[in-house]
């Protein structure tokens, strides 16, 4: 797909996440700004994508008039105080997830939003699945029969130093399971070796519980692993719905007493949806699905998870 009529987007933060921004960007002919503070990063993003128009500061990037909306693909600590510049200046913003690493200044971002009448979108990438789109459809049309429960696995990845695996990681497991249940869990709790400050916690498993219902959504989430895993199982009285992500591949399987079979699904990038969502919104300036609400109410479900570990695995009620 080749857009027209094309919105020009800017992204701040040309690491591994800005990158994949820039590839989607250039695939769907959308006229492209960039910046990075580490000047090496923004060369070689130049080098392999041409139509980048580069800047050498954020200040040069946000004064520009020309450009509509800013991407935020920088380090979590970085993303309140560059949104917050970049809805002063005028500009839609999305922002890589988390929202933010404080409860306070993602309430604070969704406020400024709506007082500047502009869209902010939080890259919660999942939602954006096709194959998970189709697995909510089977779940709620008795496919499996009554639910009983949601497991996922999230392992592997890139420790990061400036935050917790659950900062990394939780934020889809939250979004996803809002997605697939429709409602906000009522409590959390999280499983983990014992809390030590100023430790970052980089293996959990944590549990959402929803009061309307007997199903609880359990999640192990780990840097830790030499193998990188993404796997998603909803367990039904009959049946069972098993959903692999590898890459940009969606593998969903459908199992009855122990006989599998593939269910077909659209091969469309999440990342890419996702991309086009924020587009439309900011073309129809309607609210995304991934709105600054659910980027508040993901980065208050983080917090509830990191005090239920520093009280050791208590359950916190929301």
């Amino acid at each position: 797909m080749r857009l027209t009529n094309r919105p020009i987007i800017a992204i701040v933060g040309l690491g591994e996440w800005g990158e994949k921004l820039v590839r989607i960007a250039t695939h769907l002919n959308v006229p492209i700004h960039g910046f990075d503070i580490e000047s090496s990063k923004t060369r070689r993003i130049k080098r392999l994508y041409p139509m980048l128009e580069t800047h050498t500061s954020a200040a040069s990037l946000l004064n520009d008039a020309r450009i509509s909306a800013v991407m935020i693909a920088t380090p979590p600590l970085t993303h309140y105080m560059l949104s917050r510049r970049a809805l002063i200046a005028g500009k839609h913003v999305l922002i890589e997830k988390p929202m933010t690493q404080s409860v306070s200044q993602a309430q604070a971002l969704t406020t400024l939003a709506t007082a500047s009448d502009r869209i902010i979108m939080v890259d919660h990438t999942y939602i954006f699945s096709p194959a998970l789109t189709r697995v909510r459809r089977l779940v709620h049309s008795d496919f499996i029969g009554r639910l009983i429960r949601i497991e996922s696995v999230r392992n592997g990845g890139h420790p990061r130093k400036d935050s917790s695996v659950l900062w990394d990681f939780a934020p889809h497991d939250i979004t996803i399971a809002q997605f697939l249940m429709g409602a906000l869990p009522t409590g959390v709790q999280t499983l983990a070796l014992p809390y030590k400050k100023n430790t970052l916690l980089d293996d959990a498993t944590i549990q959402l519980v929803f009061t309307d219902s007997d199903v609880r959504y359990l999640a192990h989430v780990s840097w830790n692993d030499s193998t990188k895993t993404r796997s998603l199982i909803c367990v039904g009285e009959k049946a069972s719905l098993t959903l692999s992500w590898d890459g940009t591949r969606e593998t969903l399987t459908h199992d009855v007493s122990g006989t599998r079979r593939l269910i077909h699904t659209a091969q469309k990038e999440p990342l890419e949806e996702m991309f086009l969502h924020f587009i439309s919104s900011i073309r129809s300036g309607k609210q995304p699905v991934s709105n600054g609400e659910m980027g508040y109410q993901v980065v208050r479900i983080i917090a509830a998870l990191h005090e239920s570990w520093k009280n050791d695995g208590a359950k916190i009620i929301l």
